[in-house]
């Protein structure tokens, strides 16, 4: 005897929707606690410091959805105003480039910020591969 549908084709789109956007919600909330960890990172280290403190403030994350951001914070504290509006202007840049699925964006705006990094500094190093950690623990089902 085959088995006969009783729930109706729209409950179940409904249904699949709805879990789908919380999911959706979940992800952006693991990446939002992890780009906040990543400038975390960024803030605390000692590695490099400038007299403007534009390095420093140029860092921060977004995370996007669909190419919508949803979230874009700076370092908190930082001295240069320039460095921020950059910071924002590249975040905002590299957004606009992911259009589709969910991202996080982790980036220094400052045009120097690549040269310290390759002097030895460490402006984005450790706060990539903490959030490259968590991102593929996030992955494997672990909470983050």
């Amino acid at each position: 005897m085959p088995a006969k549908q009783q729930t109706p084709h729209t409950a179940v789109s409904a249904y699949l929707e709805a879990e789908v956007r919380k999911r959706n919600k979940q992800l952006i909330a693991a990446l939002v606690r992890i780009g906040e960890q990543a400038i975390a990172i960024a803030a605390a280290s000692e590695t490099f410091r400038t007299g403007s403190g534009n390095l420093r403030s140029s860092i921060g994350y977004a995370v996007v959805n669909g190419g919508k951001v949803e979230k874009l914070e700076m370092v908190k504290g930082g001295q240069g105003s320039s460095g921020a509006n950059e910071g924002r202007r590249l975040l905002t840049q590299l957004a606009a480039e992911h259009s589709q699925g969910v991202s996080l964006i982790v980036a220094a705006g400052a045009g120097y910020a690549v040269y310290m990094e390759a002097s030895g500094r460490d402006v984005l190093t450790h706060s990539e591969l903490t959030a490259r950690k968590l991102v593929q623990q996030l992955a494997t089902g672990r909470n983050v």
